[in-house]
């Protein structure tokens, strides 16, 4: 199997005085460069997290799984693809595999590839974005084709659909992201849009309004934050300090704003020397946000050659305003299992995470990417005898085991 290395930079936390703040947003912070940014201690699980669950997927002839691109959950069952881009259905119980949600193909009823895919828990439906044809197919949850999802001629997915990205979907409402482009060499004059798919009409929008030339650097990771949790969504361009709300009935609104001083890139970023235009500043790489608190996970660049890179998270406390810094590891403190970061947390599907393959982590690493807390220190002991034994039982050719996150109330 393919090696995965896991690389966090051990940083510490030191806490930044603020003023009292208002519980309601838009929150403030201002984000600067921390002092010892090699020795700051990690954040700990327990503190977001009530407890954690795991299933291991059955493996089939008919299904053998990597790492997962989609992963969707619903009270009853769990859809999931990876590089395959076929879709899978199996028992969110039990893990039991279930069958296949459509075809692969060209044919009716058939998806070239699969590009993304949504529930709609309401009606017992899947939707999969057909990433060769740019249709949005509809299944039953048992993998009957439908019928598609018609859309007008003059839709916003229509007439954009190789410079937008789809983010979500209902019985009525699609949200979309621009494919990150300077708005003089795109054809896309909106960041991001909300419209009714049934009128094609923007209900809706952020305008696009970043200068410069396109060059390697428009997809790099940091350009933009988009962020789905539950009900909710989150975005903020590298260019804009605002990290603003999606909702599709409320409209979008500023939820905080994010102030990176002298360390803001610049317009610069977008040229094929953006490893020198980056040096010093910080790219907001990764998001999480809960109840209580706004995590960011941040990465600086401190070479020419975009070699070296200082990662930490900044925690923001919503109730009192203050801004701590730490590590970029998250540590394991609940049942000392599998650590995770804020990217990892931004990247997950609806807080699922596939646990490594002992073997597959190099022996230099297994210490930040497992954790080794004493039993003593661990919210849930027993559990760590249950997590190790579980990883014995695990053949490297077998379904990915999932980790499910329970959040704090």
């Amino acid at each position: 199997m393919k090696k995965y290395f896991y690389l966090f930079v051990l940083i510490g936390c030191i806490s930044c005085a603020g003023k009292e703040q208002s519980e309601e947003p838009p929150y403030f912070m201002k984000i600067g460069l921390p002092n010892s940014i090699l020795s700051l201690p990690p954040l700990r699980l327990s503190e977001f997290a009530d407890s954690i669950e795991y299933l291991q997927l059955e493996t089939t002839d008919e299904c053998l799984l990597r790492h997962p691109s989609i992963c969707l959950r619903d009270d009853n069952f769990l859809f999931y693809s990876d590089i395959s881009r076929l879709v899978y259905k199996f028992d969110a119980t039990t893990g039991h595999f279930l069958g296949q949600i459509g075809e692969i193909g060209q044919g009716p009823g058939e998806y070239v590839w699969m590009k993304n895919a949504f529930i709609d828990k309401d009606n017992n439906k899947i939707i999969v974005q057909d990433g060769g044809k740019q249709d949005l197919m509809v299944y039953d949850y048992d993998g009957h084709y439908i019928d598609k999802m018609l859309l007008t001629k003059d839709s916003i997915f229509t007439t954009y659909a190789y410079s937008t990205m789809l983010i979500d979907i209902d019985s009525q409402y699609i949200v979309y992201k621009a494919r990150f482009m300077p708005a003089a060499g795109t054809r896309q004059p909106h960041e991001v849009m909300v419209s009714d798919y049934k009128t094609g009409k923007i209900i809706h929008s952020i305008p696009n309004r970043l200068d410069g030339i396109e060059g390697n650097a428009g997809q790099f990771k940091g350009s933009y934050l988009m962020l789905k949790q539950s009900d909710a969504i989150f975005y903020k361009s590298f260019y804009n300090d605002t990290l603003y709300t999606v909702h599709k009935k409320e409209g979008i609104n500023p939820y905080a704003i994010i102030d990176l001083g002298s360390r803001k890139p610049n317009g610069i970023y977008f040229s094929n020397d953006f490893a020198l235009a980056l040096k010093g500043s910080i790219l907001i790489t990764g998001c999480h946000i809960n109840r209580n608190c706004i995590l960011l996970n941040c990465m600086l660049p401190h070479t020419d050659t975009f070699q070296d890179v200082y990662r930490f998270i900044c925690k923001y406390d919503k109730a009192t305003g203050h801004l701590t810094y730490h590590s970029e590891k998250i540590i394991n403190d609940i049942d000392g299992g599998f650590n995770i970061g804020v990217l990892s947390l931004h990247l997950s599907l609806h807080n699922i995470f596939s646990v490594p393959f002992p073997s597959d982590i190099e022996e230099s690493v297994k210490d930040v990417v497992f954790s080794t807390l004493d039993k003593s220190e661990l919210k849930y002991p027993e559990r760590k005898d249950q997590f190790e034994h579980m990883q014995e039982q695990r053949n490297p050719d077998d379904n990915p085991l999932l980790m499910f996150l329970h959040w704090k109330e």
